[in-house]
């Protein structure tokens, strides 16, 4: 009889076969075969890394002539239906450079979605949305405020 336990405190019950629950495994495992266990992954999460790869290496050859900034792809997120992508990004440099990668994204959207088209076999190719994402700025900005509080200790 299967018993239910709950993984990895995600909040999720699985059904799984006389297995007993170990702390290392999380909702997305399950036995194939009866004693191995794989990891399932999504074909959104597969397709979302791939365009991340692939954002990334164009993203590097294309920005590096304008000398804006630091542009990182931080993830892509993809609709139930693969045709939505929303792309995070983050950016070192100066508010008027953020906002003329804003600028860029915006204008540049279609063609980057073709050239990225060209290495995915999918019969849609995701529409994307750029949205930054200030997650690595703030976390600069904590690391700057605690390193002052350290200096202000010593004597």
């Amino acid at each position: 009889m299967p018993r239910v336990c709950q993984l990895a405190g995600m909040g999720e019950l699985s059904s799984l076969p006389d297995l007993i629950p170990h702390p290392d495994l999380t909702p997305s495992l399950t036995l194939n075969g009866g004693n191995h266990i794989m990891k399932q992954f999504q074909r959104s999460d597969r397709l979302g890394e791939q365009i991340r790869r692939d954002l990334s290496i164009l993203l590097e050859n294309e920005l590096k002539d304008f000398g804006y900034g630091m542009v990182t792809i931080t993830a892509v997120q993809l609709s139930r239906d693969l045709r939505h992508a929303k792309v995070s990004y983050s950016f070192l440099g100066s508010e008027e450079s953020r906002i003329l990668i804003d600028n860029f994204f915006f204008r540049e959207a279609r063609r980057l979605r073709g050239q990225i088209g060209k290495n995915l076999s999918i019969r849609h190719i995701p529409e994307l949305l750029f949205k930054f994402d200030p997650s690595t700025e703030a976390g600069l900005k904590i690391e700057r405020l605690l390193n002052e509080v350290n200096d202000k200790r010593k004597p």
